[in-house]
């Protein structure tokens, strides 16, 4: 088996305010949609979004998923997401592991750390 790539699903409250923080705020682009489920794509990374309706039998928490997402500049990142009123969760600042890191959520609690690595 060759893997080709991944999408973690992010459950969330209501479908379009997600998508206007993704597309909106970090720029995905939302690849397609059924129902109140989304695909997103930003460069490699593949993200899809599932409002409660569709995951009836299920019983994930909403806003209880975390993705790390490594960038190459995340003062570049910190900037526009602070000037766009993004909920900041934890400023750039450097890691005893050697990466530089800031943290944001989504409009549901969702996590998404960003890292680059220090030189």
């Amino acid at each position: 088996m060759i893997v080709q790539a991944y999408a973690p699903i992010f459950h969330v409250t209501q479908l379009e305010a997600a998508l206007d923080f993704y597309v909106g705020t970090l720029g995905c682009r939302e690849t397609f949609r059924v129902g109140s489920y989304a695909g997103l794509e930003l460069g490699p990374l593949r993200l899809h979004l599932a409002a409660r309706d569709e995951v009836a039998g299920e019983h994930r928490p909403i806003g209880g998923g975390s993705l790390y997402i490594f960038c190459d500049s995340v003062e570049a990142l910190f900037e526009h997401l602070a000037a766009s009123g993004a909920t900041l969760l934890r400023r750039p600042e450097d890691s005893h592991y050697g990466m530089r890191e800031m943290a944001i959520a989504d409009p549901d609690g969702n996590m998404l750390v960003f890292g680059m690595e220090m030189p």
